[in-house]
């Protein structure tokens, strides 16, 4: 009998990981040709809400192997560390720097999610959006004191996506009691 112990765990660890997005993606682009374009933004807000919650699942896993998360660079640290875990080692992270006042720049050169948007023909405007609410979600659960904004998007054209990390601006807003986003 041929057993997964035959199998790299490397190789293992790829396979499962490319899979696991084609079918991510296979299944956005299966739904969108079956009812059609015409639920176009019901179905970008489903989807939407589907990387929302693959993001908040990184608390889970910072929390169950003791990850620090009181500084934008140690919720860089873990988000990327988490991120490679979810999509494969195919993500490439180039650089983590520190930026400023307790913010930090991540630098990714590689995104399994954008090669397999492409192998599937899907509109890399998508990819983005997913991306966008994925990454959001996740450093905002990491730490709620944090936030995250796009510099450079390898899925709008860019060379490379840039990722910054840093405080959540709170202000109070004129006739509310609470604060909101700056």
């Amino acid at each position: 009998m041929v057993g997964i112990d035959r199998v790299p765990v490397e190789t293992r660890w790829r396979l499962a990981t490319a899979e696991g997005m084609d079918l991510a993606m296979a299944y956005s682009v299966a739904v969108r040709e079956t009812v059609g374009e015409a639920f176009g933004e019901a179905l970008d807000e489903m989807e939407v809400e589907f990387w929302q919650r693959a993001g908040l699942e990184q608390v889970a896993i910072a929390r169950a192997f003791g990850f620090p998360l009181r500084n934008a660079r140690e919720v860089a640290e873990a988000f990327t560390t988490i991120s490679i875990l979810f999509q494969g080692p195919q993500l490439g992270v180039a650089r983590i720097e520190d930026s400023g006042e307790d913010s930090a720049v991540i630098t990714m050169d590689a995104c399994p999610a954008l090669t397999r948007a492409r192998k599937f023909h899907m509109d890399a405007k998508r990819v983005c959006m997913g991306c966008r609410a994925y990454s959001r979600a996740a450093v905002e659960a990491l730490n709620p004191a944090y936030t995250l904004s796009h510099g450079k998007s390898m899925c709008m054209g860019d060379p490379l996506c840039e990722i910054v990390i840093s405080p959540l601006r709170r202000r109070a807003r004129r006739g509310q009691a609470g604060a909101g986003r700056a």
